[in-house]
């Protein structure tokens, strides 16, 4: 079960939100295109709002990406043998 996120999320939030481990999510983060981090004396720091709109249009197409590239099953006939 997932706990609810605060409004600013760590990068072990961030892992949470992408499905991934954290040294992935920090790799991700470093990323050009992903939201900047909120400057604090904390460490990195992120708005959740901006990490799941950064998900929903970029792990979309990744998803679909995998997919395509995915080989499928096939079914052999008796003209095959």
């Amino acid at each position: 079960m997932t706990r609810p996120l605060p409004p600013l999320v760590s990068i072990s939030d961030v892992a949470e939100l992408l499905g991934v481990g954290k040294a992935r999510a920090d790799a991700i983060s470093h990323k050009a295109g992903f939201p900047r981090s909120v400057p604090t004396g904390a460490g990195r720091i992120w708005r959740r709002s901006d990490v799941e709109r950064w998900i929903a249009t970029h792990r979309v197409k990744a998803t679909l990406v995998l997919e395509e590239s995915t080989p499928t099953e096939r079914t052999v006939s008796n003209d095959d043998r």
